[in-house]
């Protein structure tokens, strides 16, 4: 429902004399937006009053009002209108609607590489926190629907699978489960391992196992649960690439007593695992939490990560990679992609990670996104009436942009916040079909490779641009694009497409390419995606299809992109010019 406001101002912002029209405030109801949070904040104040506070603050682009028991609102001020969706009690109302974006032609520039991630660089986790369905959902091959669980988990080629999160603090293990563990915490019993231990297996990823910083002996961890089943492990021939201590465990420990319980972790794993070439890395300390790049928070996440990293230096504890949170916190069921100024709060928080961690990081760790997702949930369990917040194609604008940011500010892995179990996984987490974000993951594992090249879009606000070599050949190259243009302008016109003239070491590139071109086939809050303009849909077989990329001859350097898009192109023999022979 949308209801008019039209306010008749004593005095004109100009000051006196001046013209200027009435402010009209189309309030509607059931829906706000914003791709931002609000910048300015007022409690118990008329949806009128709110619509007058909008229009006098030149920056103010709409507002969502909540109401309160009074009868009066919640006014919120925000900078932008993008991102409209759904909120029960809420409204909004646009006040300055923004221009049509510019959709002229855009010029990439694809230089040569710089930075190379690890090979594992896209992989997902595993949380068992309860509302992620940890103690319901049975990961065995035998489960119901589990020979399709098992079939996507490999499908989707994962680099690391991450065990870890919340449900991971209070954990018990094995024999060590207690009779409470239903209601305070968690248990792994003989029969929840081997089905976890197995499905990683299957998947082909290396796995990372959190472990329950909670046992304490003193002011210390107590690994006795540790031991117990590492041993289990090694009898069963279930093997780790690493272990991390502690899930978030910033607020309530140091950064020296972390380090300190991570140096009873090594010696542990040195005592049980004595040939190097096969013992577990040392992962994390993955802290809370990252959702912008210049709050109070993140400037105290980001010395705790300084600070462990001198701490385990000066004890000898040799870790493999740097591990942090981080949720942006991109609106829910979005109809449209989300801003290059959303986007770009990604790549500021790996800027700031870099910039703190190198005088300090030893050579040889890598810098790890270890639980990343579009927002830190809060959702409840997985059922029938669950909302589907983030398993739409908008969310695949996010996920892409996310991995391609990371790789190029020198991240060795991504975590996706999780493969399954929660309204912002790779699958349903009732069905197990799969959501958008799980094929654009798959073509990323088949098209993007390890070496990163430097692009540079001249529109970034609205198309972004990212290389790699190509994943299967290091003569080729691959371009990510993602066209943010809404399909409908804020005036209701109907948005055209754009054109990207690609440029490769300063020369156009008018070389044959392979297209791979991304869409909503029922628009951006899609919970299907197209390629090439056909739904991408299981087999009736449950197999993955072979997602064929559409070839176009040479003689042209522009690729086209349709609004609200995203597009591989794979540049045969561009690799030569880029160097990426060297990085194979």
């Amino acid at each position: 429902m949308t209801m008019a406001l039209v306010l008749a101002m004593a005095v004109p912002l100009g000051g006196p004399g001046a013209a200027v029209a009435s402010p009209t405030c189309n309030v509607t109801s059931g829906q706000i937006l914003g791709s931002t949070k609000a910048f300015a904040h007022f409690e118990r104040v008329t949806p009128a009053e709110c619509c007058q506070k909008c229009w006098a603050t030149a920056t103010c682009a709409g507002y969502n009002l909540e109401p309160d028991a009074t009868g009066l609102v919640s006014c919120y001020l925000q900078a932008d209108v993008a991102s409209p969706r759904p909120k029960d009690g809420g409204s909004s109302a646009v006040v300055r609607p923004p221009a049509p974006p510019p959709q002229g032609p855009v010029v990439v520039s694809v230089g040569e590489v710089f930075w190379q991630t690890s090979s594992n660089f896209k992989s997902w986790n595993i949380d068992a926190s309860a509302n992620r369905g940890w103690n319901a959902r049975n990961l065995s091959k035998e489960a119901p629907r589990g020979e399709k669980l098992w079939y996507l988990a490999r499908t989707s080629q994962p680099g690391f699978l991450r065990f870890g999160g919340s449900g991971n603090n209070g954990l018990n293990y094995l024999n060590y489960c207690k009779p409470t563990d239903g209601l305070l915490g968690g248990c792994m019993n003989s029969s929840w391992f081997d089905s976890l231990m197995g499905f990683g297996q299957h998947a082909g990823a290396q796995f990372v196992f959190g472990l329950n910083l909670d046992p304490r002996n003193g002011s210390r961890w107590d690994p006795t649960q540790a031991r117990a089943m590492m041993n289990y492990a090694i009898a069963r021939n279930f093997t780790f690439f690493g272990f991390e201590l502690g899930n978030e465990e910033n607020p309530g420990h140091s950064a020296e007593s972390e380090a300190l319980d991570y140096q009873i972790l090594h010696n542990l794993v040195v005592e049980l695992y004595p040939d190097v070439a096969t013992r577990p890395r040392l992962i994390g300390p993955d802290p809370h939490g990252f959702h912008d790049g210049n709050s109070t928070r993140t400037t105290t996440t980001l010395e705790f990560l300084r600070d462990f990293v001198t701490n385990t230096t000066a004890l000898g504890v040799p870790m493999a990679a740097i591990t942090h949170h981080e949720y942006t916190e991109v609106p829910e069921y979005s109809s449209v992609p989300f801003t290059g100024q959303l986007l770009d709060i990604t790549g500021e928080i790996a800027a700031a990670v870099n910039a703190t961690l190198a005088p300090v990081l030893p050579p040889g760790v890598g810098i790890w996104a270890g639980e990343i997702g579009p927002h830190n949930g809060g959702t409840v369990p997985c059922g029938l009436d669950r909302p589907s917040r983030w398993a739409n194609f908008a969310d695949v604008f996010w996920y892409l942009d996310a991995m391609a940011s990371k790789a190029a500010n020198g991240y060795a892995a991504f975590c996706r916040q999780d493969f399954v179990g929660i309204d912002y996984g790779l699958v349903d987490c009732l069905t197990y079909d799969p959501l958008p974000d799980y094929w654009a993951g798959l073509l990323w594992s088949r098209l993007m490779g390890p070496a990163v090249v430097r692009t540079l879009s001249s529109d970034s606000d609205s198309l972004r641009a990212w290389s790699h070599c190509n994943a299967a050949s290091a003569t080729d190259a691959t371009l990510l694009l993602l066209n943010l243009d809404p399909s409908v302008n804020p005036d209701g016109t109907t948005t055209l497409a754009r054109n990207v003239t690609l440029n490769v070491g300063g020369v156009p590139w008018t070389g044959p390419r392979t297209e791979y071109h991304l869409t909503g086939p029922a628009g951006t809050n899609s919970s299907k995606v197209a390629l090439n303009g056909d739904p991408i849909l299981l087999t009736p077989g449950g197999e993955a299809p072979p997602l064929t990329g559409r070839s176009v001859d040479g003689g042209s350097a522009i690729v086209t992109l349709a609004p609200a898009s995203v597009a591989f192109v794979v540049l045969p023999g561009a690799g030569a010019h880029l160097q990426c022979t060297t990085f194979k």
